[in-house]
Order: structure tokens, then sequence, then C-alpha cells
């Protein structure tokens, strides 16, 4: 960066300093509002509070003793996210509805949860239930299930009857395919009995179908014992538990975050209409609206700006001085002096006077 860059961006900066100096009483005033306003607004929306319970997801039967795994049915592995769309499923949130009802909470209360369910199912836009899972690859791991209602008990309520509604379809859907192979072999065993009942009595035939049928009740025998045996993938690992703090509203965050925006953009929108309107600060800004510079006084150390007077009768300030009182003279001698003077006085903090104050109806078309 060269010489007159980085003074120009010391300048810009130096200038940027002074607008939020000379502005920080509104920009205070706006962030305070701000905040208060959202303060106000958040806390006196409707408190939520969350509870949750987890459940924990098993391996396969092929970890499994070997010993107990011809009488043990595992089920299948779950599918990556399938517990998260089952909790959205207009049955599964019935059987919920359902527990929820059957629960000790007043009707009032039950009624309220079950017809948010409702509507967020109609909507399809859910916030009162919720997983979080934390599982591997092989979908083994930990579901935590969260719920959310305006009163601490329910939230509890609502997080265990959502936890034993999920145990009892993951148990169900091994059950599921146990019992189609239980009617499989029931519907085998009544074909064989009606060939039975036509074969001829002491023919091989017969005596095949007779083996046949004993082997096939043997099965169905087998797979009716496995259908009380079976072994969820999921089991309960901890109960629903709350807290008495709500999770929402938060007004203290609510407030920091808005006035923080607030802050940001308050500045930025002073610093940018004051950076649009048109200023006076160099001889060169003059130049451009056709009006003569009568002369420049240098910038003064700081501990020379309360001797001004002594600067100009013979200090650093003398030259430029009199050079201002010799144009001066020229432009009464020339009857140009009625058009006006202005002094631009660029002190800290100062505002820099506006283009408008150097006109008047003989400056130039801009």
């Amino acid at each position: 960066m060269t010489g007159p860059e980085r003074l120009s961006s010391e300048l810009d900066f130096s200038q940027l300093l002074q607008v939020i100096r000379r502005l920080w009483p509104v920009i205070t005033a706006a962030t305070l509002l701000t905040s208060g306003l959202v303060y106000s607004w958040s806390n006196s929306q409707p408190r939520r509070y969350e509870a949750s319970g987890a459940v924990m997801s098993v391996a396969g039967s092929s970890d499994s003793n070997a010993a107990i795994s011809s009488v043990v049915v595992s089920p299948p592995q779950l599918p990556q996210g399938a517990v998260a769309k089952l909790i959205q499923s207009r049955t599964f949130l019935g059987r919920v509805s359902e527990l929820i009802q059957q629960s000790e909470l007043p009707a009032a209360q039950q009624q309220d949860i079950v017809q948010q369910l409702e509507s967020e199912l109609q909507a399809n836009a859910f916030e009162s239930l919720n997983v979080r899972a934390r599982v591997d690859a092989q979908q083994r791991g930990i579901y935590e299930i969260q719920a959310t209602t305006g009163d601490p008990e329910g939230s509890r309520v609502l997080a265990d009857a959502t936890i034993k509604a999920l145990l009892e379809w993951d148990t169900q859907r091994v059950r599921d395919g146990i019992s189609r192979a239980r009617q499989t072999w029931e519907k085998q065993i009544a074909n064989i009995d009606a060939q039975i009942a036509g074969a001829r009595a002491g023919s091989v035939d017969r005596q095949a179908l007779v083996a046949a049928h004993g082997d096939a009740r043997l099965s169905l025998a087998q797979v009716e014992v496995l259908e009380e045996a079976v072994t969820p993938s999921l089991s309960r690992l901890s109960d629903a538990n709350t807290t008495r703090k709500p999770v929402s509203p938060r007004p203290v965050r609510s407030a920091a975050l808005a006035g923080a925006l607030a802050l940001l953009g308050t500045t930025g929108l002073l610093v940018l209409l004051d950076l649009m309107r048109r200023k006076i600060r160099t001889s060169n800004d003059l130049a451009a609206l056709g009006a003569p510079t009568i002369g420049e006084f240098p910038k003064l150390r700081r501990s020379q700006r309360a001797q001004a007077v002594a600067e100009v009768q013979g200090g650093d300030l003398y030259e430029p001085a009199s050079f201002i009182r010799i144009n001066l003279e020229r432009l009464t001698q020339q009857g140009l002096a009625q058009r006006g003077a202005a002094y631009a006085a660029q002190a800290p903090g100062a505002t820099p006077p506006s283009a408008d104050h150097f006109c008047s109806d003989q400056c130039p078309a801009r």
C-alpha cells in the first residue's frame, strides 16, 4: 500500500469513528429499545418444558449365544431413519394418544396433548416429539426420545408413552414375520389333512402323508414357541426425565441476540447514510462545486490547540492566516465577497459541512 492510499485508509477509518462517536446516543437508544421489546415479547410467550428418555438398539441374533439361538428370534436390523419417520406416522401417534388417555394426567391436559399431536400431524410440522439418534453404521446405539409440552409432567407422560409405543412396535414387527410363517404351516397342514382324507387306507401315499403331517405339526409347534420368544432390537434404557426449567422461551438470550443485531444494523445504517451525504473535507471538494478556496489551516498538534491565537500571530498559523486575509481583501475589492464565505472546521468529532452549506443561487448546477 502506497503512502497516499495508507493516508486515505486512515482518514476513512477516522471519519468512521467520528460518525460512531457523534451518533452513539442514537445507536444506544435503538439497541436498548430493540432489546427491551424483544425481551417483553419473548417473556410473554407460553412456557415449553422438555422431557427425554432413551432406548437402546441391540445387536442381532448373530451375536447371541449359539445354545439359545435356536429358540430366540431377533428382528432384522432397523433401517436408517426408521425411528424418526415412525414417530411421525398417524398409526403410531394414534397409539401414543391411547396411552396418554390411559395415564393419570387430568382429562383436560390429556385432551390438550392429543389435540396438539393431531394438529402437528395435519400440518406435517412436528414440534412435540423428536428423536435424536446416536447409532453406528449397524444402527446399534441409543435413540433419545424428546417430548415437549406446556407442562413438565405432561412432557414426561408423552415421552414415556412414545417409548412404550416404540417398544411395542418393534416387538410386533418381529412377531409379524413369525405369524406369517405360522399361517403358512397351518395352511400346509390343512392341505395335508385334506389329502389324507382322500387317500386309501393302508396305502403308501397315505403313510407318506401321515409322516409329512407329523413333520408339519412339529414345525408349527416350533414356530408357535418362537412367536412367544421374540427378542426386539430395541430395549428401554432410561425412563423419561424432565426439569422444571422451561426450554423456551429464553428472554435473556433472545434479547441479547436482538440487541447485537440492532447494534450492528443501526451502526451500519447510520454510517451508510452519513457516507452518502456530500461533504466538504478538502479543497478538492470545493473545486468540484466551483467555489474558490480562500485558504486552509494546517492541522495543529494537541498541545497547540489551546494557543490558537498565539499561533495565528506568530506561530504555525501565521502564514495561512495571512494568506486568507489577503484573499479576502482581494475578493472584497472585486465585489465577490457578497456571495458569502463559509468556514469548515475539522476538529475531533466535528461534522464536515454538507455541500448545501456552500451553495446558493449562484452555485453551479450539480
